[in-house]
């Protein structure tokens, strides 16, 4: 392998891991993998994975893969946490591999492979009240994320990145060379569900093959050409009719989530909402300003953040995560790991852009509006599309502490 290649690839890791420590701050606690967390202290956790608790903090769900003469099965188990009893044991078929809450914590949903290579991906929802379960649809490939819509009514999955086998399976499956899929169904599943079908920008012969002996340059132009185009992580809009998805190197492509079309590239905003109000902060905290506070309308988050000597902004729930504004570039530092970029290239704009004077920039949920006073920052979002025209919405404000007083005229 040429020095070339090495370089490419290891260009593509950096991007794959700057990219995940940016959006990790924002991942909700639920999503990571607990096992060493003092609420499930008493619970019988033998041969348990993926552990997960329920947004309400009542509930933890993990999942045993059981390997018999018969074949593969697993079982997902629920339980309650204050109890420390177990409360429901769900048995599927196949080599389950991911499990999430709703976000009302009523229910969960869940993926286990069956076929060649556990590919073939079947999701089911199961109602924690009822204790039954039922198969939403299938998939090809293992879960990379699941999303429920805002309303708590659809939810959506997002395929890993796809080796032979997948690929061979996807080929049959749709004729086209995906690389990955999203799919989306409504939890009561009364409609069709959604499937997205995201292909690979090289031709068929040079993408397939894998274990044949290609040509260096081609090798290093697929490992190119499948970050630009494979997502990482997708999430629906605020107002549920868009899904969005990130790639390994920031871009955005936004979906309709009806129909699937593609709606938005990659010259918008590669943050979510939050992360835009929280960089736009922090990048334009005048000098005085010690303490900021950013409340977030959609869902009624607030958020404070105080800024220290050495000039690093802090949450108070959260030590180790700061940021700071060194020069034209923001700076995030996750456990020591500093990363710097230039805070307008996240928001989809021109490198010299001045982010004191914006007014609004484009963003896959719709354009959104900066309103700014003394005190802070007010921001609106405008949703527009072929049938109506929307008032604006407020997403979020921040305000400064202590406030920058106006000089006597």
């Amino acid at each position: 392998m040429s020095n070339n290649l090495h370089n490419k690839i290891g260009t593509s890791i950096f991007h794959v891991t700057t990219v995940l420590l940016m959006i990790f701050f924002f991942t909700p606690a639920q999503a990571q993998n607990p096992l060493n967390d003092n609420r499930l202290r008493g619970l019988d956790l033998s041969a348990a994975k993926k552990i997960t608790f329920s947004p309400n903090n009542e509930l933890a769900a993990g999942l045993t893969v059981l390997h018999e003469n018969k074949g593969t099965s697993s079982v997902i188990k629920v339980w309650g946490i204050k109890k420390k009893r177990l409360l429901h044991e769900f048995r599927v078929s196949g080599q389950a591999h991911a499990i999430e809450f709703s976000p009302d914590s009523s229910a969960i949903v869940t993926a286990s492979g069956t076929g060649n290579l556990a590919w073939a991906t079947t999701i089911r929802n199961w109602n924690l009240a009822s204790g039954t379960g039922k198969t939403l649809g299938a998939c090809i490939g293992s879960v990379r994320q699941f999303s429920f819509s805002h309303d708590g009514g659809k939810v959506a999955v997002l395929t890993d990145f796809a080796g032979f086998f997948e690929k061979t399976a996807m080929l049959d499956a749709t004729g086209t060379t995906c690389i990955c899929q999203i799919k989306a169904w409504r939890l009561d599943g009364e409609d069709d569900e959604l499937s997205i079908n995201i292909t690979h920008p090289l031709p068929l012969d040079r993408w397939l093959p894998t274990w044949l002996p290609l040509e260096e340059k081609a090798k290093a132009k697929l490992t190119e050409d499948t970050l630009l185009t494979a997502p990482i992580q997708m999430r629906f809009s605020m107002d549920d009719q868009q899904i969005i998805a990130t790639t390994a190197i920031g871009t955005s492509v936004a979906y309709d989530s009806q129909t699937g079309k593609i709606l938005k590239h990659a010259n918008l905003s590669s943050m979510n909402l939050f992360e835009s109000i929280l960089m736009l902060a922090i990048y334009q905290a005048p000098a005085t300003a010690t303490k900021l506070r950013i409340d977030f309308a959609p869902i009624g988050r607030t958020i404070s953040f105080e800024r220290g000597e050495d000039f690093w902004w802090q949450s108070g729930n959260d030590k180790e995560r700061s940021f700071k504004v060194d020069g034209e570039n923001y700076v995030s530092r996750i456990k020591d790991v500093e990363k710097a970029t230039n805070p307008a290239t996240l928001l989809g704009l021109k490198p010299k852009t001045n982010l004191t004077k914006l007014d609004s920039f484009e963003h896959p949920a719709g354009k959104v509006k900066i309103h700014r006073e003394p005190t802070g920052i007010q921001f609106q979002l405008i949703i527009e599309n072929e049938k109506t025209a929307r008032e604006p919405i407020e997403i979020g404000s921040v305000q400064w502490t202590p406030p920058v007083v106006r000089a006597n005229r």
